[in-house]
Formats: structure tokens, C-alpha cells, sequence
């Protein structure tokens, strides 16, 4: 199994909380500048990911995660990339992967 891209990760595990645009739905919006931890950096969000919070219901991935897909996850997330911009990488990625 190859590494898997940041939107494919994106759409397997983490869009159905946090929606195909990554614009809120159970969980919080991932593309505006509001975060719940304030300005976070990539190892900050690498922990939220790998421990969860269960005071906001996020799950913990870090037993289904390998370290190097959080920290994919988390890099891709905290430069923007699940913004409006390349919203349809994630939209894309969820399409193809319906298809095979």
C-alpha cells in the first residue's frame, strides 16, 4: 500500500465530521482562521489528531494513523490547503475514490 496524499486522507477519515470542504458539519470548519486552539502550529494539531479531544467529540487517530499521516494531515491542514482555493482537491479525491 502506497502513501497516501493529504486529501485522500482528508476524505477517509476525517470529512465526515468535518465535511467535504472541510467547512464545518459535526466538527468545525478546518479552512476559516478561527481555531479552537487558538494559532496553532503543526505539532499542535499533530497531537489534537493523534490524542483526540474528547471534550469537543474528536476522536483519537493515532492508533489508526501512522505518525507520518498525522503529521501529512496536520502540515496540509495548517498551510491552507483544505481552504476554499483547493477546496476541490478534497472534492476530487472523494470522486475518485467512489469510482474504483
Amino acid at each position: 500500500m502506497g502513501r497516501k496524499k493529504a486529501p485522500e486522507l482528508y476524505c477517509q477519515h476525517c470529512q465526515q465530521c468535518h465535511g467535504a470542504q472541510a467547512k464545518a458539519a459535526l466538527g468545525p470548519s478546518l479552512t476559516d482562521a478561527i481555531w479552537s486552539l487558538g494559532n496553532p502550529t503543526t505539532l499542535d494539531l499533530s497531537k489534537v489528531i493523534r490524542e483526540g479531544s474528547p471534550n469537543k467529540a474528536m476522536p483519537a487517530w493515532g492508533q489508526i494513523l501512522s505518525t507520518e499521516e498525522i503529521e501529512t494531515l496536520a502540515n496540509w491542514l495548517i498551510t491552507g490547503a483544505a481552504g476554499p482555493v483547493q477546496s476541490s482537491t478534497i472534492k476530487n479525491s472523494a470522486e475518485s475514490e467512489t469510482q474504483i
